[in-house]
């Protein structure tokens, strides 16, 4: 996976995570492109990020499919 790539996925992972956190999800695990939440009421979501889309599971269930979008600066804003 080439590095812009990789960081805009990483980068999209991350604001999908803090969009279930405002909804009262909390993290309960991350390994590399993999990201876990879950829920006082019980459901869990699951994030999993490829070199092609991020799938979104809830409860095990895949429920939606994001594709990877690069822009040509992602890249430049992570490097400091």
């Amino acid at each position: 996976m080439d590095r812009n790539r990789e960081l805009s996925m990483l980068a999209r992972l991350e604001q999908i995570c803090s969009n279930f956190v405002s909804e009262g999800y909390r993290r309960t695990g991350k390994l590399g492109a993999v990201r876990a939440l879950k829920h006082p009421n019980g459901n869990r979501i699951t994030l999993i990020g490829t070199e092609n889309d991020i799938g979104i599971l809830k409860n095990g269930r895949l429920i939606k499919r994001e594709p990877i979008t690069v822009h040509a600066d992602a890249g430049d804003a992570a490097r400091p």
